[in-house]
């Protein structure tokens, strides 16, 4: 049904928007009228909001005195009335219901004015169906930002059944969406049901009851301890080679005993943190990572990768589209990141956005570049547990406008320590379990689409006569019509004299 010359069944009609009601819109409400309490009015992402959810937690007003001003001259719409977005999202409804109290501000919310008798729940069924939405974007104008306005909604053709068909086409929809709602509910309680599944599988990881099964057949084994002192020592080892390639390039020797200038990373307090299994320990997170600022001009990468926080999914360690440095426009200085290299978002830590990089780039420079030599996925995975998280946020303070978490603070994060072959199991265990959890994720998403694409089939059917069957008992639509045009020319007959009279003062 691509137009409004699509075949219709035997009494109905394609018929204007405009010769079935009136398509108006609001009067501006100036900035003098806003107040901070009264009536509310909306713009169209209010309305849309407002069609989602039945609620708008909005914060425009006007008062009750210019409200109900308004309403006694016919600018607030009534019940039965079908609200519809002008700007934005164009096209998406509301009915009114009884006992709706606001204004719309201006001609970005356009209504419907069902002066007719017309069954508002049809209308608002139409405005929802693909028919409407691809005629509407097809005749709006705007290349940025799209508009529809009155003169485009009122030539718009609807399809127009009988009004008792309207009422059987308006009750088998709202039985056949109920049982879509029930199955998007359950949907719904799938998401919280897995993260509560993955937090499980991490607090099960890192407190070593993922893999108690493991070590018991793997009783031969080099501790944590060990594996943490050649850490430490290669850590003083890359140091020195570091201190004595500054005084090289500087052409100078080292000073007597520059050794003792190094700082050996603080000991972990265990006294409050949880008791591990044998073979392994706690260390901080700057003993056993390192955060590899490396600021550079975007200027030398245009086609690098380009990595921002929003380009991480929250808590789950996927990362999503991105785009190159030149395509995005990026001017200041990024930080280069490199295969094998954690990159995680210090800023609104409580998002937990990392990934592991298996590409070169640039991040934001509110991201940090972590290399470690513990098993990559061991750490990475650990820094998507609520162990981490707890703990970076007790370090980083409860900052109100921007949290964020700086290196000092994310260096003292207690990091727990398995042996190096354990931590390779507990690695491969945790992956496998995301990868269950990435296809439940996945099918979810495809359910809930394939629920969209079945709402939408049963409103393109409905509008062609094919939901409900017809029954020729039924009053044809063109003898609605041809009521409502006798209507209409009774009514302007009416207000004729009124305006001559007026007009010959």
């Amino acid at each position: 049904m691509s137009d409004g010359n699509g075949a219709l069944p035997e009494g109905w009609a394609w018929i204007p928007l405009g010769d079935i009601g009136t398509v108006g819109s609001s009067r501006r409400v100036h900035k003098k009228d806003w107040r901070k309490t009264g009536v509310p009015f909306y713009r169209a992402r209010e309305v849309v909001k407002l069609s989602k959810s039945g609620f708008v937690d909005n914060d425009l007003f006007i008062s009750e005195e210019l409200f109900d001003s308004l309403a006694s001259s016919g600018q607030v719409p009534k019940a039965g009335d079908i609200l519809i977005t002008g700007v934005g999202t164009i096209g998406v409804p509301y009915e009114v219901k009884e006992g709706d109290r606001f204004y719309c501000k201006d001609a970005s919310v356009l209504f419907f004015k069902n002066d007719f008798g017309l069954v508002p729940t049809y209308l608002y069924q139409v405005f929802q169906s693909p028919y409407w939405i691809s005629t509407i974007h097809d005749n709006s104008a705007g290349s940025t930002v799209k508009t529809l306005t009155i003169k485009q909604a009122t030539t718009t053709e609807i399809p127009l059944p009988p009004l008792a068909e309207q009422r059987r086409i308006v009750s088998k929809i709202e039985s056949l969406q109920e049982r879509s709602s029930r199955a998007r509910r359950a949907l719904s309680e799938v998401g919280p049901l897995l993260e509560q599944f993955r937090q499980s599988v991490l607090r099960a990881a890192f407190s070593g009851r993922l893999t108690a099964d493991w070590r018991a057949a793997h009783r031969d084994v080099e501790p944590a301890t060990e594996l943490l002192a050649r850490i430490r020592t290669e850590r003083r080892h890359r140091w020195e080679q570091s201190e004595l390639a500054r005084y090289e390039a500087k052409g100078k020797q080292p000073p007597k005993n520059w050794q003792d200038k190094y700082q050996e990373p603080e000991a972990v307090d265990e006294s409050e943190l949880p008791v591990l299994p044998d073979l392994w320990c706690w260390a901080s997170f700057e003993e056993v990572a390192s955060i590899d600022s490396n600021l550079v001009s975007p200027a030398d990468y245009p086609n690098h990768p380009h990595i921002a926080p929003d380009n991480i999914e929250k808590e789950t360690g996927r990362l999503l589209e991105y785009r190159t440095i030149a395509e995005d426009g990026v001017t200041s200085n990024k930080n280069h990141f490199f295969p094998g290299q954690i990159v995680y978002s210090k800023i609104r830590p409580y998002l937990s956005k990392v990934i592991v990089a298996d590409f070169e780039g640039l991040c934001s420079a509110d991201m940090y570049p972590i290399s470690t030599p513990l098993e990559l996925q061991y750490l990475f995975r650990y820094m998507l547990s609520n162990f981490f998280l707890d703990a970076v946020q007790e370090e980083a303070g409860n900052r109100v406008v921007l949290p964020k978490v700086n290196q000092n603070q994310l260096y003292d994060v207690a990091v727990p320590i398995a042996p190096m072959s354990e931590q390779t199991e507990i690695a491969r265990r945790i992956n496998l379990s995301a990868e269950s959890y990435a296809d439940i994720v996945d099918a979810v998403a495809e359910s809930e689409s394939s629920l969209t694409q079945l709402d939408q089939s049963i409103l393109a059917k409905a509008f062609r006569g094919e939901l409900v069957p017809q029954d020729p008992r039924d009053e044809p639509a063109s003898e609605l019509l041809a009521r409502i045009r006798t209507t209409r020319a009774a009514t302007a007959a009416n207000a004729s004299p009124r305006r001559r009279k007026r007009g010959a003062k």
